[in-house]
């Protein structure tokens, strides 16, 4: 995700709390015009510190703060620096540089391939980024994700995949629905 997702789901939220964009920023000591430029996508990378207190002033759950500032790829200092150390502890398999080489030339057709899927259909590419994104924020998520790719599912057929879809649809509709704002929520928060 991004600060223009971020901004959007600001000015979603803003909307239902009931509060002017200008009283927001002057709440969170910012600019008069800083929610207004967040919402409209102008600001890009919004800092932690503002975007916490934004969703603090905006009746977010101060337990659910960081997993939401985390799903749009806005991050704390701390973690920041978490991930800068697991990186560094990582760069000391110096070994596995040919094998790196070699996902790294695949990582980059792939990211040709969805360069490509973005100007044929933005749509479906900003949905696959967005949740591929949100799959990979933190450990959990990433080795489900993982998980998932065990499997080459490019050799099934057309009608097997087709199943596979079926199933996790159904499994998924089981729990979620869509609440009246069009967002995908668990349906037992909606009660």
């Amino acid at each position: 995700m991004n600060g223009v997702a971020f901004g959007k789901e600001i000015k979603k939220l803003r909307k239902k709390v009931g509060i002017a964009s200008k009283e927001l920023s002057q709440q969170v000591g910012k600019a008069v015009t800083y929610v207004s430029q967040l919402e409209r996508g102008l600001i890009k990378k919004p800092d932690y510190k503002t975007s916490y207190q934004l969703l603090k002033r905006l009746e977010i759950e101060e337990t659910k703060i960081d997993g939401l500032l985390d799903y749009f790829g806005i991050k704390s200092p701390e973690r920041e620096q978490a991930e800068g150390d697991w990186a560094a502890e990582q760069a000391e398999f110096y070994w596995l540089e040919p094998e790196k080489a070699r996902l790294k030339n695949k990582n980059d057709r792939l990211h040709q391939s969805l360069k490509m899927l973005i100007d044929v259909d933005f749509s479906a590419a900003d949905k696959l980024i967005s949740h591929i994104e949100a799959l990979t924020s933190d450990k959990n998520k990433f080795h489900f994700l993982t998980s998932l790719f065990e499997y080459d599912y490019s050799r099934l057929t057309n009608e097997e995949r087709a199943n596979i879809i079926a199933t996790v649809k159904t499994a998924i509709m089981a729990n979620y629905t869509f609440d009246e704002y069009g967002d995908f929520v668990r349906k037992e928060t909606l009660k």
